[in-house]
C-alpha cells in the first residue's frame, strides 16, 4: 500500500523508479493502479505523473481521474506508446478524467504527445487528493509492463 493522504493537498502516494533504457521507441505501456478511499464527505482524484525525480515539482501529468463522493475503491489503467525516446509519448488527453483508456474513449478527447526522455531515469508517480479533508485515501497496488 501506498501512503494515505487525507490532505486536500496532490500528495505521492507511491513512486516507482524506472531505470533509463527499460523502454525504446515503438514499446508501448500499459499502467494500472488501484485506489482504496474511506470516506464519502468529497469527490477524489488520483493522478500518473512521469518525471526524473520523485517529486512532484516540474513533474508531467499522464493521467487524471476524478472520483464521485461515494466511490471507495477504484482501478485505473493508462497506455503510453512511445513514438521518439525522449521527445513523443503518446497518450490520450490528460485533462479528459478516464479510469481506462483502453475502450470508448468519451469525446472530446484527444491523443496527446508527452515530451518523456525515456533514455534517461524516470520515476512513475501515483498520485491522489481528497477534495475533503475527513476523507482518506491512498493508492493501493500497481503494474507497470510493456506490451
Amino acid at each position: 500500500d501506498g501512503t494515505a493522504s487525507s490532505s486536500t493537498t496532490n500528495t505521492i502516494s507511491i513512486s516507482v523508479l524506472i531505470p533509463a533504457n527499460t523502454f525504446a521507441v515503438d514499446d508501448v505501456i500499459r499502467i494500472n493502479h488501484r485506489i482504496r478511499a474511506t470516506g464519502v464527505v468529497g469527490g477524489k482524484e488520483t493522478r500518473i505523473y512521469v518525471n526524473t525525480t520523485s517529486s512532484l515539482t516540474g513533474a508531467i501529468v499522464v493521467s487524471l481521474a476524478t472520483l464521485s463522493n461515494t466511490t471507495l475503491a477504484a482501478n485505473l489503467q493508462r497506455y503510453l506508446a512511445i513514438k521518439n525516446a525522449t521527445t513523443n509519448t503518446e497518450v490520450v488527453s490528460v485533462t479528459t478524467s478516464l479510469l481506462s483508456d483502453y475502450n470508448n474513449v468519451p469525446s472530446p478527447a484527444s491523443v496527446t504527445t508527452l515530451a518523456i526522455n525515456w533514455t534517461v531515469d524516470q520515476y512513475i508517480i501515483f498520485s491522489v487528493n481528497a477534495l475533503n479533508g475527513a476523507d482518506s485515501l491512498r493508492a493501493t497496488m500497481y503494474s507497470i509492463e510493456k506490451l
